[in-house]
């Protein structure tokens, strides 16, 4: 709980479940990355937390649960490998830098069953962000 900064690569490929796994961490400002590639759960893993920076792209692309992951107010930074945000997800700070929030639209995979990202309604987005949202089949929420 008294840690602020991960300055390492967390390269654990055979992680499959983050459940929980920085949540409440009111330190924690900043992961240099973390090997999602094979990560399947990720519920709750920034709820809470103090983070503003992951440097490293997430791999979510066998993520199947994403409830409440970035439930964290002060995140800035952040990056998605592109289309690997399969299912709904979340992200409640107002203060997501532009280029993550391009990552994050960019990290949408185009879905056939409905998806929803949600995002804090102090997020502004182009009319060119809301119609890629909307191509790849998702709805927008804020």
């Amino acid at each position: 709980s008294k840690i602020t900064s991960i300055d390492y690569y967390l390269d654990t490929p055979e992680l499959t479940n983050c459940n929980y796994a920085f949540q409440a961490t009111k330190q924690l400002q900043k992961i240099k990355g973390l090997n999602t590639s094979n990560v399947t759960t990720v519920a709750n893993m920034f709820n809470g937390s103090e983070i503003e920076t992951i440097e490293e792209p997430l791999d979510f692309s066998k993520v199947t649960t994403t409830t409440n992951s970035f439930y964290c107010n002060g995140l800035k930074n952040i990056l998605f490998k592109a289309e690997t945000i399969k299912v709904s997800i979340s992200f409640t700070s107002p203060v997501l830098s532009a280029e993550s929030i391009q990552s994050i639209i960019d990290g949408l995979a185009t879905v056939t069953t409905a998806q929803t990202l949600t995002l804090g309604k102090a997020i502004v987005l182009t009319d060119e962000q809301k119609a890629t949202i909307n191509a790849k089949g998702w709805t927008l929420a804020q």
